[in-house]
């Protein structure tokens, strides 16, 4: 199937992109009438790599993200990476973005698609012939429509990540027509428009996390 998994990058609103977060402010010190050395406020951001483990692209791409604001921040940002639902699983991820609780997130658009559901126009199968039509369908007109939609909700898109091609396995038979899916019991992201696809194609889909896939299979 010729489809991308896509990745969105993005940030509570309270961060505003430079403003707000979980300030440490240490207390001035009075030492007998000198003058008190105040001490700048320094941020605390969380950023999470939500179901997705640190020896992965995607993992290592936080990972740069998170050196490179401590490097540049000027001693006033103080970013945390967690990955493999350190701090939950995607689904609370993203509630944790709406909630402040969590600054920064990445996850599949399967998992924001409950919160805008026009996202899900990126799960649609064959979209995409290639990896730079994919990259310039996020990289513009679209990508800025679907977050105007995520601001509306309270957060900010930062930008999409890619994850590859999506691949089809199983242990039942090879899958080279819709036909051979029949009957196949197969793990799907909770998307509305990939849960319908493979029905419309004839499988037997669930929706699952990825942190409970291993168990599942």
């Amino acid at each position: 199937m010729r489809k991308t998994a896509l990745y969105m990058l993005l940030a509570a609103a309270v961060l505003g992109m430079g403003g707000c977060g979980k300030a440490n402010q240490p207390a001035s010190a009075d030492n007998g009438g000198t003058e008190a050395k105040t001490a700048e406020a320094s941020i605390e951001l969380s950023v999470f790599a939500g179901s997705v483990a640190e020896n992965t692209p995607t993992g290592t791409g936080l990972k740069a993200m998170v050196d490179y604001i401590n490097e540049n921040g000027g001693g006033t940002l103080k970013a945390t990476d967690y990955y493999d639902t350190a701090l939950g699983d995607a689904t609370s991820m993203v509630q944790g973005l709406q909630q402040g609780t969590i600054d920064i997130g990445v996850s599949g658009t399967a998992y924001f698609s409950g919160l805008v559901p026009e996202v899900e126009v990126f799960q649609l199968p064959f979209l995409f012939d290639n990896l730079e039509e994919a990259r310039a369908a996020v990289d513009g007109v679209a990508s800025e429509k679907i977050f105007e939609k995520f601001a509306e909700k309270g957060i900010v898109g930062l930008a999409f990540w890619e994850n590859g091609f999506r691949e089809l396995s199983n242990n039942v038979r090879p899958v080279t027509t819709p036909a051979d899916l029949s009957g196949i019991k197969m793990r799907t992201l909770p998307a509305t428009v990939q849960v319908e696809t493979w029905k419309a194609l004839g499988a037997l889909p669930t929706t699952i996390d990825a942190s409970e896939l291993y168990t599942a299979l």
